[in-house]
């Protein structure tokens, strides 16, 4: 994963509130896998494009290395919770 700023962390400040999603604490608009956001999203080699988020609360990017790291249980319950919207 390529972001165009390595150091996401001096754009976390800017970002949205905290939530809590399976028991974890998230920030909105920031990806809680490799840290992108709207402002500096990664861009996934395989597919050659930025990516852009799979959940509501923005804290996941569809970047296929970010969703593979998440835990099964984990995208179940956020499949559920996008179902239920």
């Amino acid at each position: 994963m390529e972001r165009q700023n390595p150091d996401y962390r001096l754009v976390d400040s800017l970002s949205g509130p905290l939530i809590t999603q399976g028991g974890k604490l998230y920030r909105c608009g920031v990806c809680r896998i490799c840290g992108c956001t709207d402002a500096n999203p990664c861009r996934d080699e395989l597919v050659d494009l930025t990516c852009c988020w799979i959940d509501a609360d923005h804290t996941l990017c569809d970047n296929l290395q970010c969703i593979a790291a998440v835990p099964l249980g984990e995208l179940e319950l956020m499949i559920a919770a996008e179902e239920a919207n």
